[in-house]
């Protein structure tokens, strides 16, 4: 099993580290759903308006203690989108599938050098699921 990691260039390696240190999974699941909240009640476009955005920094420091800046969330918000949508290619590609319990991409080696193939960008790492 493979979990394709997408190299997203317009981030730094610095980034990166500093999205995995301040962003732990709990923070994240709370903030999906806080703006999966906002997006039920009708956005008018694909983000989200400077005192929505600014509700939800409130929200997940009055939850966590943590104080993220507008900056910082929509940065955040774009990172899960870029994720969701390769996320979303991947399994709705031919020979893959998804373990909902371990939370993987499941497919044969076939299928995986297929889709390396086909998205040269991704590359496979047995890191996450």
């Amino acid at each position: 099993m493979y979990y394709v990691e997408k190299k997203m260039a317009s981030l730094s390696s610095d980034d990166n580290v500093d999205d995995i240190r301040t962003w732990p999974q709990y923070i994240v699941d709370y903030f999906v759903q806080l703006v999966h909240d906002e997006a039920k009640n009708g956005l008018q476009t694909t983000t989200l308006e400077k005192k929505k955005w600014g509700e939800i920094d409130n929200a997940l420091f009055a939850k966590f203690g943590k104080r993220y800046n507008i900056p910082k969330l929509k940065a955040k918000f774009n990172r899960l989108r870029i994720e969701h949508r390769e996320f979303a290619r991947l399994v709705s590609d031919t020979g893959m599938g998804r373990d909902p319990v371990a939370n993987t991409v499941t497919a044969s080696d076939d299928a995986w050098k297929r889709y390396l193939k086909k998205y040269p960008g991704a590359k496979p790492s047995v890191k996450r699921g």
